[in-house]
């Protein structure tokens, strides 16, 4: 055998919105982005008691509601 190294996958990392950076970035109220994942339209996950959200749920959230327009 050679020196030859297999190379692992990269992994993306994900990046994770806080309800508040949401809601400066689409320019709403947090109660507004409250409300969309009290409804299940976005997808949040609990970290202890911080609630976040991913990159892609929010993309595909996005994606969702200019689709439904």
């Amino acid at each position: 055998m050679t020196g030859t190294r297999r190379r692992k996958p990269h992994k993306r990392k994900r990046t994770f919105w806080t309800v508040k950076g949401i809601a400066d970035h689409l320019d709403v109220s947090t109660r507004t982005v409250m409300r969309w994942i009290a409804d299940g339209d976005l997808i949040a996950h609990k970290f202890g008691r911080s609630t976040r959200i991913s990159d892609a749920d929010l993309a595909d959230f996005i994606r969702i509601c200019r689709e439904g327009e």
